[in-house]
C-alpha cells in the first residue's frame, strides 16, 4: 500500500500519545490501548469497504478518534469511574 509505513507510524504514534497520558493500572492499560487500535483498524476497513482510499481512510479513521489528550481522557474517565 503505497504511503502504509506511514501511514503505520502515524497510527503508532498517536496510540503512544494516548498510552503516556493514560492513568490506568498497566494490565489494564494494555487491554485498552489493544481496543483502540483494534477500533482504529475496524473503522479504517469500513471506510475502505465503502470505497474509500487505503490511505485517506487510515487518516479519516484518526480523525474520528480524535486527539491523543480527548481519548485518553475519555478513557481515563470511564476506567476510572468503573473502578
Amino acid at each position: 500500500m503505497p504511503g502504509g509505513d506511514s501511514m503505520m507510524e502515524e497510527r503508532m504514534s498517536f496510540l503512544n500519545e494516548v498510552e503516556k497520558r493514560l492513568d490506568l493500572p498497566r494490565g489494564e492499560k494494555a487491554r485498552v490501548m489493544a481496543e483502540l487500535e483494534s477500533h482504529w483498524v475496524e473503522a479504517r476497513d469500513e471506510l475502505i469497504a465503502s470505497g474509500m482510499d487505503a490511505t485517506l481512510a487510515e487518516q479519516q479513521a484518526g480523525l474520528r478518534l480524535g486527539t491523543p489528550d480527548d481519548v485518553a481522557a475519555r478513557l481515563s474517565a470511564v476506567h476510572n469511574s468503573a473502578t
